[in-house]
């Protein structure tokens, strides 16, 4: 992600109309997946794209001028400006060699992570091996937790790893050869004060791990999950920095092991879990988390 990041930032602009925006396709490999009332829509041709909320449900083809160039309803876009544009989801994949393939998408999105498949069955074939580790976070207080923000944390850490699993594991049937990995956490196992959101989410995507080994076993798939507890990133050092988390050498002084878990360590768990040496592990929380969690 952190090599995507400056290329993405380059690939999408967004730019304030009024009360509107507007979404730039540079690229070929690229794409936005539009909600049209009951109908999702994919659009991958290079422009400029409007796309506004009920009751309008209208795509508008922009020319570099802002000028419409293409609509449905016409009519209807003087109106349409003072509403907000509801963008579904981005879709960006990029080849850097025949061994990577770069995607982004929304979790939350099924249409988005189809397509987003779609792309990688075509160029690399079936999805065998999949690690979920899309999330967000935050901190508040049980009774100040608003249900948006809860809502939101579910939808992107249980429902996206939900929809994830769920699009490739066919794949996976019918090649009779599997592995899951999904990222959930320390939250997940214990109690997380002010998180009731992400630990609930994190929880979650561990019981349906079990759940999904316990189906998929004798199909000769893997599920496991694997919880971290303070991993070194940016995200981290936000929440300190905004006083969410104490500073790093009390947490150290919270693990046996005395440091912080690195993107490293979470790493070579999840290959190891990928590889044929872990075929007959399945349905287990494989936490590598310095001792912080026995």
């Amino acid at each position: 992600m952190q090599r995507l990041f400056p290329a993405l930032v380059g690939l999408v602009i967004l730019l304030a109309i009024a009360s509107s925006c507007v979404f730039i396709v540079r690229e070929r490999d690229a794409a936005l997946v539009f909600t049209l009332g009951e109908v999702r829509t994919t659009i991958t041709e290079p422009g400029l794209y409007l796309k506004f909320p009920p009751p309008f449900e209208t795509v508008v083809r922009l020319d570099k001028r802002l000028q419409t160039i293409e609509t449905k309803d016409p009519e209807r876009i003087q109106t349409a400006e003072k509403k907000n544009l509801l963008i579904d989801s981005f879709v960006k994949w990029r080849i850097a060699d025949p061994r990577q393939f770069y995607v982004t998408f929304g979790v939350s999105d099924r249409a988005a992570i189809e397509f987003a498949y779609e792309r990688v069955r075509t160029d690399l074939g079936p999805i065998e091996i999949l690690v979920t580790s899309a999330a967000v976070s935050g901190f508040a207080r049980f009774q100040d937790l608003a249900a948006e923000e809860w809502q939101r944390t579910l939808d992107v850490n249980l429902t996206g790893t939900f929809h994830a699993i769920q699009a490739a594991i066919d794949d996976m049937v019918a090649g009779r050869w599997g592995r899951i990995v999904t990222i959930s956490s320390a939250a997940g196992q214990t109690a997380s004060p002010r998180q009731a959101h992400y630990s609930a989410s994190k929880g979650g995507v561990i019981a349906m791990t079990k759940t999904i080994a316990a189906e998929f076993g004798r199909k000769g798939i893997t599920a496991n999950t694997v919880p971290p507890f303070t991993v070194d990133t940016p995200m981290l050092r936000a929440a300190q920095e905004a006083g969410h988390l104490p500073p790093t050498e009390v947490i150290e002084g919270m693990i046996p092991a005395g440091r912080l878990g690195t993107v490293d360590d979470v790493g070579a768990t999840c290959a190891f879990l990928c590889s044929e040496g872990a075929g007959y592990i399945t349905g287990q929380v494989i936490a590598p988390n310095g001792g912080a969690v026995i």
